[in-house]
């Protein structure tokens, strides 16, 4: 891994070359059911990744909510505030 953050450019070529590995891998196994559902698993799993900054963003919750929770009791210890944020994060949809 490179130092610090990938830049747009970067990630962008990084993507394309995986996708043309896919493709070729999938053109030198046609009909590897297995090899198909590896490389549907990671695109996947790269999709729940490039989504976790949209999801862990609290910025969009109404307050009342956030005072439900004591996510925004700034006299509260900092323990309880994250708790209460994590908490948040992992309600149901």
């Amino acid at each position: 891994m490179p130092p610090g953050p990938v830049s747009a450019q970067t990630d962008a070529a990084l993507r394309e070359l995986l996708e043309f590995l896919d493709r070729r891998h999938s053109r030198r196994f046609p009909g590897s059911s297995e090899l198909e559902a590896h490389i549907c698993s990671y695109q996947l799993a790269a999709q729940m990744q490039l989504s976790v900054p949209d999801i862990a963003d609290l910025t969009t919750e109404p307050e009342h909510i956030l005072g439900m929770y004591g996510a925004d009791d700034a006299t509260s210890p900092v323990a309880k505030r994250d708790f209460a944020r994590n908490s948040l994060l992992a309600r149901p949809g």
